[in-house]
């Protein structure tokens, strides 16, 4: 069967040659898409071929564009339905899935958009997330990393750099990059994200928005740089989170009792970092002078007693409210007169703390007129968990000794130390005994030392603080390897 292109050529021929076939002038030809060749055969007749030819394939192009088109878009329309079918199993796999297979599905369902659409078609950009999510399921975490900046590179191109549609790929990036123990890329990835939250924040407001939509991804900034050891920065967001809660309720509500108890940690971690945060023996507000969004304002008028202690208040009066809802309502309001205690323990305000400990029995129903034998069981194991044995509140112990970082991994080993010690109704460290130490030869001098800076709360029987005798602390850490004959 002759193509669309070839006829019009062959009736050119035929007429030219005089092979008989005659058409009246005015007569039309048509190939069957409505095309009218009469004016062509009328300039053969006068001679003019080459007006003709140029005429016919004008007439004629359209209808080879059409045959194209057509197949054209099958192919669109089969690469799409591949792709879909790709992404709905890939989607359901993930879900506790052996998802391995599917792979190469799935990248060849998007090399088939990239051939028939455009290699950047914009909705290619969940299927490349959808991969990068196999990848890591599989523990490729190098081509999840490569998949998701892919989805990240394709949601710019299409919506724009600061576009909200690659918010979900931005935390997963973040994520991986938690995996892979890369902290400072991790950070920059959260930021980023809150970044993106703030313009579509900024973008969404109006009649109908929600004030707090921005709530939960400055909660999430917060408590990676409280992870991180960025307490004044963390700070800042619970603050922000509380000034945004009252102003648009103004009422008692979960966002603003975490929001509170943000600030508490954050005062915490800044005056009393958490053990393994003294990785070596630098300064101890070196850290905090890294940051650049941190004014010395911020630095040397922060980590007040009364500031922290309002923020546990705050929480503490909203909390009481609705502490008799359920027993759980109970046991979170324990728990933040608990931190009470725990704050005053650490400024050494022995009155204060201890009155913060016997409240918590109070409110269970317990005194030291009270058995315990009269409470429930479930008070009971409560009370025993957070006040039958001495809990630490800030060990300023190394977990590296030795210039870690300036030596490969086979030179770093494994090390621990083994104490005994006394600890007073005030949370004091005293009588320390070295039970055992890996390696035989470390010198735990800087260990006993830093030891007695630490800060316990003592165990709690019939509401008073009382001495505990024998308290076994084993302290881990990573060394560098000495060379036969030195010693650490």
């Amino acid at each position: 069967m002759r193509s669309p292109a070839a006829m019009p050529r062959t009736l050119l021929r035929s007429s030219i040659k005089g092979s008989g076939h005659k058409r009246p002038l005015a007569s039309k030809v048509s190939l069957g898409f409505g095309i009218d060749l009469s004016f062509a055969f009328n300039f053969i007749k006068v001679g003019r071929c080459f007006s003709a030819l140029l005429l016919v394939s004008c007439l004629t192009a359209p209808a080879a564009q059409l045959y194209a088109t057509a197949a054209l878009k099958g192919q669109i329309e089969q690469a799409r339905y591949d792709l879909a079918t790709a992404v709905r199993a890939t989607r359901e796999r993930l879900v506790g899935l052996e998802v391995g297979p599917l792979i190469p599905v799935l990248s060849d369902a998007i090399r088939g958009i990239e051939v028939a659409v455009f290699r950047d078609a914009a909705e290619l950009a969940e299927p490349w997330r959808l991969l990068g999510d196999a990848y890591l399921q599989i523990g490729d975490t190098q081509a999840a990393a490569t998949a998701y900046e892919q989805s990240i590179h394709i949601s710019r191109v299409n919506e724009g750099l600061f576009s909200a549609e690659q918010l979900s790929t931005v935390y997963r990036q973040a994520n991986l990059f938690q995996i892979l123990g890369d902290l400072e890329n991790a950070t920059g990835r959260e930021e980023y994200a809150l970044l993106l939250e703030r313009r579509k924040f900024a973008d969404e407001q109006g009649a109908d928005a929600d004030p707090l939509a921005l709530l939960p991804a400055l909660s999430r900034l917060a408590k990676w740089y409280l992870k991180t050891a960025r307490p004044i920065e963390a700070r800042k967001l619970y603050e922000e989170s509380v000034d945004s809660i009252l102003r648009s309720r103004g009422e008692s509500t979960d966002e603003l009792v975490t929001a509170y108890l943000g600030i508490a940690d954050a005062y915490r971690l800044e005056r009393f970092p958490a053990e393994g945060f003294y990785q070596t023996e630098r300064d101890e507000f070196e850290w905090q002078m890294q940051s650049p969004q941190i004014t010395r304002r911020d630095l040397f008028q922060s980590a007040h007693f009364t500031s922290a202690s309002r923020a546990l208040m705050n929480a503490e009066g909203l909390l009481q409210a609705k502490a008799q809802d359920s027993e759980a309502d109970k046991a979170r309001l324990s728990q933040v007169r608990i931190q009470l205690g725990d704050w005053n323990m650490l400024f050494e305000k022995w009155t204060s703390a201890l009155r913060w400990y016997r409240s918590v029995f109070e409110l269970w129903g317990a005194s030291p007129e009270t058995a315990n034998g009269s409470l429930s069981e479930s008070a009971q194991a409560r009370l025993a968990e957070w006040f039958d044995k001495p809990v630490p509140l800030h060990l300023p112990l190394p977990t590296q000794i030795g210039d870690i970082d300036a030596v490969p991994q086979e030179m770093r080993e494994a090390g621990y130390v083994e104490l005994a010690f006394s600890l007073s109704p005030q949370g004091k460290v005293g009588r320390i005994e070295t039970l055992e130490t890996h390696p035989d030869d470390f010198r735990d001098i800087r260990v006993r030392r830093l030891l007695r800076e630490s800060r316990y709360r003592p165990q709690i029987k019939d509401g008073k603080a009382v001495e505990s005798e024998r308290v076994v602390h084993r302290h881990e850490f990573t060394y560098v390897k000495q060379q036969e004959g030195d010693a650490l």
